[in-house]
């Protein structure tokens, strides 16, 4: 199942492709926060509900953002005190 986010008409949308109700592949043309966020989203193998993709205020940045995985932790510094 494909779900596109934005409109094909003004050249911005990116198509998203739905495996066994997972994201399996975005494709994306003319929307670059689209492509850096699937890029994370399914490295992750994090997937958003295809429910969700109708809704036009849905962000797949957002999204990206959101998910618990992509929280930065702080790394303690390797810096030795001599």
């Amino acid at each position: 199942m494909q779900v596109i986010l934005g409109d094909p008409g003004t050249g911005q949308f990116s198509v998203c492709s739905y495996r066994h109700d997972r994201l399996a592949a975005v494709e994306s043309l003319n929307r670059p926060a689209d492509h850096v966020a699937a890029r994370r989203v399914l490295a992750a193998g994090h997937s958003p509900d295809i429910g969700r993709l109708g809704d036009p205020a849905f962000s797949l940045k957002a999204f990206a953002e959101s998910s618990e995985i992509f929280q930065r932790e702080s790394v303690p510094s390797s810096r030795s005190s001599s």
